[in-house]
């Protein structure tokens, strides 16, 4: 392959003289256009309907439903698992001998 050579073109021929011209106070006026369209127009207030306060309220209504059920099938859980703890213990404690009458009275002094 060969190389192309790369021609720069001479700028000093280019003539120096700014072809285009401006008209007086352009750029003042642009400046207060361009202010003028980018101001943001002033915030409006959301408006709050029935609807939104509503489905706000019925959300954390449902919320606070499933911390509740949460909170008591998890205590549940710990019944039950205290209550085998315990029934297991007591199933033990008979089958090495000892005796229902001692273990009744046992249980109702730790009550």
């Amino acid at each position: 392959m060969e190389k192309k050579e790369l021609k720069i073109p001479n700028l000093d021929a280019i003539d120096k003289t700014m072809p285009f011209d401006v008209p007086e106070g352009y750029f003042d006026d642009v400046i207060k256009q361009i202010v003028a369209q980018t101001t943001a127009p002033k915030a409006q207030p959301i408006k709050r309907t029935l609807i939104n306060r509503l489905t706000v309220a019925i959300a954390a209504c449902a919320l606070i439903a499933v911390l509740i059920g949460t909170l008591l099938f998890a205590w549940g859980q710990r019944q039950k698992t205290e209550i085998l703890l315990q029934e297991d213990y007591y199933n033990q404690i008979i089958n090495e001998g000892v005796s229902e009458d001692m273990l009744v009275e046992h249980i109702l002094a730790n009550r």
